[in-house]
């Protein structure tokens, strides 16, 4: 099943280098990952690295709708009964979103979809800011600011990223 879902969101992707409608953002850069248990008095707080795509189609000169794919590494401890032992979680994101760009240089990016971490998955959403620090016609490279949220990923628990980094833009 995902694979057909990743072929579907990628076709646009692959598309967004020609001259048209289609565009395409791709980023990546360290992220810090939240898990807060509702009912514990510890938190999981890990560093990582994270990617996304997000492929759209531009309905207006400032306005694209598509899809978007996150994906993070990131290790951290997990408690096992008395002892403490290191796993590693891989963050998986897929959603719709859209692509606002405001004065040809600044980038809000929402979406709305699906989170999974480790077989268990939630409805989550979250933002991409950016800015243009080179622009080359189309071509733009950005520094991001990235924001994912997910609530009762578990029983009870909200799991946050936050991350920055580069992407580079097609518009």
């Amino acid at each position: 099943m995902y694979r057909a879902v990743l072929l579907l969101l990628l076709v646009p992707a692959a598309e967004a280098r020609a001259e048209g409608p289609w565009n395409i953002a791709l980023g990546a850069g360290p992220a810090v990952h939240l898990r807060r248990y509702e009912y514990a008095a510890a938190n999981d707080y890990t560093i990582g690295a994270s990617a996304r795509l997000d492929a759209g189609y531009r309905l207006l000169p400032s306005l694209a709708v598509g899809s978007h794919i996150g994906i993070a590494y990131t290790r951290g401890p997990v408690e096992s009964g008395p002892e403490q032992r290191e796993t590693y979680y891989v963050p998986f994101e897929l959603g719709v979103g859209a692509q606002i760009v405001i004065a040809d240089r600044a980038l809000i990016a929402p979406w709305a979809g699906f989170l999974d971490i480790a077989g268990h998955g939630t409805l989550a959403g979250g933002t991409e800011v950016g800015y243009d620090l080179i622009v080359r016609g189309h071509d733009r490279v950005s520094g991001v600011a990235t924001l994912t949220w997910a609530h009762q990923l578990h029983a009870s628990v909200t799991y946050v990223s936050i991350g920055a980094g580069i992407a580079y833009r097609y518009w």
